[in-house]
């Protein structure tokens, strides 16, 4: 795939997302933003816009470590589009972590309806705390009962863009660096753990003596430590605690790849990162990481 289909704002036209709009969260239909990447001098850069035209971001007052995400994208895709007959840019990496901005932005403009180039996107989070209202154990259940099943969609409708660009990163089997590390899930009834492994150590539980967490003391951000946490907490509710809610298959990988990359930003020394065999952060966003 062409790593400049990012600056064509209509490939994802056509994917549907019925979770969009799960009761009780329901948009305001006159509140529409699309988030799209532009063409400009320094490469590439991303924008809004709703039904009436281009959006000035200000005066939605979203948290500056949004904005501290966008632009480390523009700086990232500019990057990739500067440089692309040098290396080989992660068009796949480029897409997650885009796609996870805009479900940042959802989680601070609930009323609106927010879509990254035609792909509707949701806080399926806050679709976690709410199903917990009517929560079946799963150590209890009995999954052979319809009753105990997930009632939402259990995933979105895919253009033909957005197969191609999953079936890609899922058939490259991806070889994360010797030097690099692995994001990896403990979970048991009362607690969810994600820990980063030694990428030449198999996976262990509740780590190795030279893994680490995503803690504010080791200098990672208390953002990005509740996004760690909302993963380890989303994953514990689906096998545990709630089997009324389990996560949005596609979103919730693409979050979650996404991760990887704020991950990497923050940690010291600069490493590799992967959440999954998909994707890993390269040298490009190490480079961009610490200029």
């Amino acid at each position: 795939m062409n790593l400049r289909s990012i600056l064509r704002d209509n490939r994802f036209v056509g994917c549907q997302n019925a979770r969009e709009s799960v009761e009780p969260f329901t948009k305001d239909e006159d509140k529409k933003l699309t988030i799209y990447a532009a063409a400009v001098p320094e490469g590439a850069q991303l924008r809004l816009r709703n039904q009436h035209g281009e959006v000035d971001g200000s005066p939605l007052t979203l948290p500056p470590h949004v904005t501290e995400r966008m632009e480390f994208w523009n700086r990232w895709a500019s990057y990739a589009l500067d440089h692309e007959y040098e290396y080989t840019p992660s068009l796949y990496g480029l897409e997650c972590y885009a796609i996870s901005i805009a479900i940042d932005m959802v989680k601070h403009l609930p009323d609106y309806h927010i879509d990254y180039c035609g792909l509707p996107v949701h806080d399926d989070y806050a679709l976690c705390l709410h199903m917990r209202k009517e929560s079946i154990p799963g150590y209890a259940a009995n999954t052979r009962d319809p009753h105990c099943a997930c009632p939402l969609p259990p995933d979105i409708e895919m253009n033909s863009y957005m197969k191609r660009l999953l079936t890609e990163a899922q058939n490259k089997a991806l070889q994360l660096p010797p030097n690099g590390y692995r994001g990896w899930g403990d979970f048991d009834y009362c607690c969810g753990h994600l820990h980063f492994d030694p990428a030449n150590q198999p996976y262990t539980w509740m780590e190795y003596e030279n893994s680490f967490l995503v803690r504010q003391d080791d200098g990672f951000p208390s953002w990005l430590c509740q996004m760690a946490e909302e993963w380890e907490e989303s994953l514990l509710d689906q096998y545990y605690e709630n089997m009324r809610w389990s996560p949005c298959t596609t979103l919730f990988k693409l979050q979650e790849d996404a991760l990887a990359v704020d991950i990497a930003r923050y940690h010291r020394p600069l490493t590799p990162i992967a959440m999954s065999e998909r994707f890993y952060t390269g040298e490009d966003i190490l480079r961009l990481a610490d200029s």
